[in-house]
């Protein structure tokens, strides 16, 4: 949408302390922070950075304009898309733990789309889509063909995911 966003790992002793940003340019340019996220139980009990990952897509609703995907990490493993001409309304995407208990039983989430999401088109259909890693634990250390794999997330413009690994 033109705008320059950057993310800063809030603080969770002061929420306030960081955010999403947006830089608001001109004679005298500044940066105005437009939101904020939730914090963990976790990050709070052990006093953490929460951070947030983000992406720019399409609008689901409105294809000129663009939405941010943002990804929270363990031990949140979220994925929300967040709504510039909307407030920054912020909507579940994904929880991405859920996916995986029920897709890859036995296996925990540590880290989602850490770089962010990044465009790709479809080998097979040539439509776009989103591509990002997903770190995976597996209690089953003997199972070497799960857990020394490579996994990552794709995103489809309906908004629903599928996941894949990578064999070395």
């Amino acid at each position: 949408n033109g705008d320059l966003y950057v993310s800063i790992g809030m603080d969770a002793s002061d929420p306030e302390n960081g955010g999403l940003f947006r830089r608001i340019d001109g004679t005298e340019p500044s940066w105005e922070r437009v939101t904020g996220w939730l914090h963990n139980d976790a990050h709070r009990k052990r006093n953490l950075t929460s951070e947030l990952r983000f992406s720019p897509i399409p609008d689901p609703d409105e294809e000129s304009a663009q939405i941010l995907l943002a990804t929270q990490a363990h031990p949140v493993n979220t994925i929300s898309r967040i709504y510039p001409r909307d407030d920054f309304r912020t909507t579940l995407d994904l929880d991405v733990q859920d996916y995986v208990s029920e897709h890859l039983p036995g296996a925990r989430v540590m880290s989602v789309a850490a770089n962010g999401f990044a465009p790709f088109r479809h080998p097979d259909t040539g439509e776009q889509v989103y591509i990002g890693g997903l770190w995976l634990y597996f209690h089953d250390q003997t199972d070497t063909r799960d857990s020394n794999a490579a996994w990552y997330l794709v995103r489809y413009s309906d908004g629903t995911y599928r996941h894949g690994r990578i064999l070395d």
